[in-house]
This record gives structure tokens, C-alpha cells and sequence, in this order.
């Protein structure tokens, strides 16, 4: 099973989303263990917020000299991930794909 990562640019800066899997062979809650778990082998884990009544969870890694924050809102299923650097982003979106269940989607 393959997690589909979808990225993007806004005002120039580097983003990226999990997208939902049309074969249905994962959930949002899912998707999201398997990033935190992949993200906690590649990067050092910084801190942990959880913000309820909405449930959203928000993890935050150090990869190399950038900042990774990977955001899950349960309401919705959404997964975002977001870096502080473009090239920190890049490098990490590929370590994802290279070694991980992970693949980037147009």
C-alpha cells in the first residue's frame, strides 16, 4: 500500500498533503501513523500539541537544519505537511518517497 503525497507552492513556499486514497486501503488516522513513524526514522522528533474539541494533532520534527511540521486535523481526515525551507521540504518529500510507502501525485 501506497500513501499519496500531493505537493504544492503558495507565495513561494514549499507544501505538501496527503491525499485521499480512491481504493480506500487507508484512512486519514492511518496515513498519519505511518508518516509520524517514517518522519520519526528520518528526523528528530521536537514536540507534540494536540488542540481539541476538533482533535487536531500536530507533530514537529528537526530535519537536518529545518523544521517539519506535520499537522492532522481528525474532523476532516486532512494531513498537512509544512517545512520552514523549500529545500528542507524537497529533501524530505524525497526521502519519504525513495524510502518509504510514500509516492508524490500530480
Amino acid at each position: 500500500m501506497n500513501i499519496n503525497i500531493r505537493k504544492y507552492e503558495i507565495d513561494g513556499q514549499l507544501l505538501a498533503v496527503i491525499i485521499e486514497d480512491k481504493n480506500n486501503e487507508y484512512d486519514g488516522w492511518m496515513a498519519f501513523e505511518q508518516l509520524k513513524n517514517a518522519s520519526a526514522e528520518l528526523a528528530v522528533h521536537k514536540s507534540s500539541s494536540t488542540f481539541l474539541p476538533f482533535t487536531e494533532i500536530t507533530e514537529v520534527y528537526t530535519y537536518g537544519d529545518s523544521e517539519v511540521t506535520l499537522q492532522y486535523c481528525a474532523d476532516t481526515g486532512d494531513i498537512d505537511i509544512t517545512c520552514d525551507s523549500n529545500s528542507g521540504m524537497g529533501t524530505f518529500l524525497s526521502k519519504l518517497v525513495s524510502s518509504y510507502n510514500f509516492v508524490l501525485v500530480t
